[in-house]
């Protein structure tokens, strides 16, 4: 089963009131390390957003369209230097998100990959030097989607 990032706890307790114990199988990597500088100023409440998600591994950031999430997920793959998948539900968030991590990262098209970008759109990924797919047959994006609606989502 794939679960969405962040659902896990609510899951544990679900089926810890059932009697049912979870078994779970972390498969992630640390990802390739990558040196990228934000290159963009924060509002006041994207840095208030920025600051509460940088030291926990996973997160959600719910806001308004034009509130900058997008700038918030670019100054927080600067910050951590990893390689990052964002997975997102439209080809128009799909779209965006490529055009501002070029901005905002100061990458080269090149340096941004993507994969899939039909009806459920798919990911990008940011890194350094030659991009590549994921390993085929093991696509994050369609494990996690499976044919169903989504929300963004980063997986460093």
């Amino acid at each position: 089963m794939a679960l969405p990032r962040g659902c896990g706890p609510d899951l544990e307790k679900l089926l810890e009131a059932q009697g049912i114990r979870l078994f779970l199988s972390d498969e992630r990597t640390e990802g390739k390390g990558i040196h990228v500088e934000f290159r963009g100023n924060l509002t006041f409440l994207q840095e208030e957003a920025a600051q509460a998600l940088r030291p926990h591994e996973t997160g959600v950031l719910v806001a308004p369209p034009g509130v900058g999430k997008t700038v918030v997920g670019a100054h927080l793959i600067a910050k951590r230097e990893r390689n990052t998948l964002v997975i997102v539900h439209r080809t128009p968030l799909l779209d965006q998100w490529r055009a501002q991590l070029g901005v905002f990262l100061d990458l080269d098209p090149a340096q941004i990959g993507q994969v899939g970008g039909g009806g459920m759109a798919g990911g990008v990924w940011a890194q350094r030097g030659p991009t590549g797919p994921p390993a085929r047959g093991n696509h994050v994006v369609h494990q996690v989607s499976r044919g169903q609606p989504m929300g963004t989502g980063f997986v460093p």
